[in-house]
């Protein structure tokens, strides 16, 4: 079969380009589904896996001596890797150095943004929020715009952090973006100024023993404050109230999510991370925790821990030992999984998922969670004023 593909592939990469590119499509196709896996486990050497590495190799070398024009597979072949990680999970991915850069700075909290959080939708990028205050927002764009290009360049296709990363930098500068609201609409120019992120209250007072808890980033630093806070401000015995926000989020990682949940849980829920070979169980709750009354804000942005925070909080609405939970805004998309970075020679480097996160025998992955009240996109700005109101009314 092999040699009557090289036989194919000559024939075809001698015709017209339509028909170049529906061969390689199709070459990618049987790559990955029956023979792409196994470049990432050499050592396992299946009986099949050379015949299609060769194969690969053998494309490679065809398309670069006999395509019509010239091209460098160094610069063409990365997107077939995308592709390839892409037929896994929602989660993992390949990253060029230069992204691989920022992905860097990225989890640092170290990037230059424009405020716009989103997610893949139909192979672009979906806004569903921007942040107050940032570039986007001051530019007049809006959730629900459809973002098609960025920098002259097409997303379609592109992983959920290559469309997210292509929207940060490491030093401040413009990007251009090509939006539309729909993607029948006539597309439209814009060009944002990328700056570097702002410290925004974590924790604040909003009125009378009502405190609003901001989770953008769930890493030491952050939950270190909230642990001082939470000693200094609220001492045992004084009525709380809280409004808890789990949108925007910008990374974290697996101890200070422990460390959060611990803070804020008081309920044993059955947590756990299964990875390939191990699973390991998780305890995200505390035995001296204290009783309050919450509304959760969650949307399409809310992702990874804090997608499980949002499971954790659904998980404990149902059982009723924590007082009062209300859940209000959008429909999560159940993003959340445990990811490793592998550095490649060149610079570039593959997010690839080491573990998904199963509660309650359930993975969130599969999911998301479905708040108690919908509040639509365009009254987010209205929506501390229906928390604020549905704390008052509660009596946990």
């Amino acid at each position: 079969m092999i040699d009557y593909l090289k036989k194919l592939l000559t024939l075809v990469l001698r015709s017209t380009p339509v028909r170049i590119a529906l061969f390689l499509g199709i070459v990618l196709i049987i790559f990955i589904s029956v023979g792409g896996l196994q470049l990432f486990h050499p050592s396992k050497k299946p009986s099949k896996a050379p015949d299609f590495v060769s194969f690969f190799s053998d494309t490679t070398s065809l398309v670069k001596d006999e395509y019509v024009e010239r091209i460098n597979p160094a610069e063409k072949f990365p997107k077939a890797f995308s592709g390839l990680l892409g037929e896994l999970d929602k989660f993992s991915t390949y990253l060029e150095p230069s992204q691989t850069e920022i992905y860097n700075l990225y989890i640092q909290n170290k990037t230059c943004t424009c405020g716009i959080y989103g997610i893949r939708l139909s192979g672009y990028f979906l806004i569903t929020d921007v942040l107050e205050g940032s570039p986007a927002q001051k530019a007049g764009v809006e959730p629900g715009y459809i973002i098609r290009m960025i920098n002259g360049k097409s997303i379609f296709g592109l992983s959920y952090w290559q469309m997210l990363l292509s929207l940060l930098s490491v030093q401040p500068r413009e990007i251009e973006l090509i939006i539309c609201k729909e993607l029948t609409d006539i597309p439209k120019e814009i060009k944002l100024r990328t700056v570097l992120p702002q410290d925004h209250s974590l924790f604040k007072p909003l009125e009378k023993d009502i405190f609003l808890l901001t989770l953008p980033r769930i890493d030491n630093e952050h939950i270190s404050y909230l642990e001082k806070r939470f000693k200094k401000d609220i001492p045992p015995g004084k009525p709380l109230k809280l409004i808890i926000d789990l949108r925007h989020y910008d990374n974290g990682d697996l101890e200070s999510f422990l460390r959060l949940s611990r803070l804020l849980f008081t309920h044993s829920v059955s947590l756990t991370l299964k990875k390939k070979n191990v699973n390991q169980m998780l305890f995200p709750f505390s035995e001296n925790g204290r009783k309050y009354d919450a509304v959760v804000i969650v949307d399409k942005s809310t992702i990874m821990y804090g997608e499980l925070l949002a499971h954790l909080f659904h998980a404990n609405r149902q059982n009723g030992k924590m007082g009062n939970i209300t859940l209000i805004g959008d429909k999560t998309r159940g993003f959340a999984s445990e990811l490793v970075q592998i550095v490649l020679e060149d610079g570039s480097s593959i997010l690839l998922t080491e573990g998904f996160f199963y509660l309650n025998e359930k993975n969130p992955a599969k999911t998301g969670v479905e708040p108690d009240i919908k509040i639509k996109s365009n009254a987010s700005s209205t929506i501390l004023d229906r928390c604020i109101s549905i704390l008052k009314n509660s009596h946990g």
